[in-house]
């Protein structure tokens, strides 16, 4: 009976829990609610500052740049540059420039 009540309430707090997707805006102790309640997750991590939606990968540690402290702000771009996304973002990229070199070419000078 015991066991029967612990796996319906892990079922509830799995169901009651949304995942965790990339580009998540959440304070530090919905992030961690989260993850906490979701077992399965292999890795994510909760980044202090702004992803841009533009450029995958450009991550700013917005608290850093306003204290002048250019490790937080490196440190975090850096995080943004080595993601899944932005590596996917280059991809893109390269490929477009192989497609049509011309058409980048034009957009450049312009």
């Amino acid at each position: 009976m015991i066991n029967r009540l612990l796996t319906q309430d892990k079922q509830a707090k799995t169901i009651s829990t949304p995942p965790l997707e990339s580009g998540d805006r959440l304070t530090r102790h919905e992030f961690e609610r989260r993850y906490t309640a979701i077992p399965d997750i292999k890795k994510a991590e909760l980044i202090e500052g702004v992803r841009s939606h533009v450029f995958p990968g450009l991550w700013l540690a917005v608290s850093g740049l306003l204290e002048g402290k250019m490790a937080q702000v490196l440190a975090v771009l850096q995080q943004g540059l080595n993601s899944p996304e932005h590596a996917e973002f280059v991809q893109k990229l390269t490929k477009l420039i192989r497609l049509k070199p011309q058409l980048c070419r034009q957009n450049l000078s312009s």
